[in-house]
């Protein structure tokens, strides 16, 4: 699985078990409910680009974009 769109899916969360996404590059979870982002998505080494824009994310899932970010992904928030 390279691309996954989890777009308006009303989620409020999302696993600590996407770190097992080791191919995934694309991850689109725009428009949900998200406040918080799971640490192991700092485990997924081929991913590119992350897509959050329209989520209400607390301090601490805005910190874990700030270390993809400095990772080299693209965020869009």
């Amino acid at each position: 699985l390279q691309e996954l769109d989890l777009g308006s899916n009303k989620l409020t969360t999302l696993p600590e078990s996407f770190s097992q996404l080791k191919n995934l590059q694309d991850l689109d979870l725009r428009w949900n409910y998200l406040k918080k982002l799971p640490e192991s998505l700092l485990e997924l080494t081929n991913l590119k680009i992350i897509d959050v824009s329209g989520n209400p994310l607390d301090k601490k899932g805005k910190n874990i974009l700030k270390k993809l970010k400095n990772k080299g992904i693209s965020v869009s928030k």
